[in-house]
């Protein structure tokens, strides 16, 4: 990494945000050269500090999601043996990429289970609101019926959000498909649609500490 800020195809930002104090952006020629090697579009946003082009609150965010998609890949058993959860990830700016219908969540990421069932990843760092979680539960239920993921498997480092998140879908499962869409004025989700969409959302508590003791303390 040193070399390519020597090479200014990088700047470092120093920040408390990453776990190592350490962010590296793209320059403008950064920028240029990873968009030929891509063959994609790279943004640059042009500050007149290095700082400035990221976004502070996205960091921590990033950095946990791709310490959890690659302890996906790289997981091990008690007795040393591997044992990958996933063998094939897509990132979140990938998938928005791929997916750029306003129907469709922006996913923290997706990924390919060992039997090739198609997962989506969900990061949950804070509590919300009954309404947004209403909003999103709608929208991974649209994702799983058009076939985007299979399922969605939630991650998080506080076991009281997973209990506060459960409790507010046990409560949507039920008012959901009393409640109709003001334009078909058909219910939003069907008793089985609740109950299959129910099925097909995992809560993993297997990281929590490991995530409160690296990224959180």
């Amino acid at each position: 990494m040193n070399k390519l800020v020597q090479a200014q195809l990088l700047c470092l930002v120093t920040t408390h945000r990453s776990v190592d104090g350490r962010v590296y952006v793209l320059s403008y020629s950064g920028a240029k050269y990873a968009q030929e090697l891509l063959n994609i579009a790279v943004y640059f946003r042009s500050k007149e500090h290095p700082a400035l082009q990221v976004n502070q609150n996205t960091i921590m965010h990033d950095l946990i999601m791709q310490f959890v998609l690659l302890k996906g890949v790289h997981n091990w058993k008690p007795d040393g043996q591997l044992k990958p959860m996933w063998n094939g990830i897509v990132t979140e700016p990938e998938f928005k990429r791929r997916f750029t219908d306003s129907s469709v969540r922006n996913v923290d990421g997706v990924v390919q289970e060992i039997d090739g069932t198609i997962c989506a990843i969900e990061m949950e760092h804070s509590f919300k609101t009954k309404a947004a979680r209403q909003t999103i539960l709608l929208k991974w239920h649209h994702g799983i019926s058009q076939g985007y993921y299979d399922k969605v498997m939630l991650f998080s480092q506080s076991k009281q959000i997973f209990s506060d998140i459960k409790r507010l879908h046990e409560q949507l499962y039920d008012e959901l498909i009393t409640r109709c869409d003001k334009k078909t004025r058909q219910p939003l989700l069907t008793a089985a649609e609740a109950n299959r969409l129910s099925q097909r959302i995992i809560y993993r508590t297997v990281l929590c500490d490991e995530l409160t003791k690296m990224f959180y303390r």
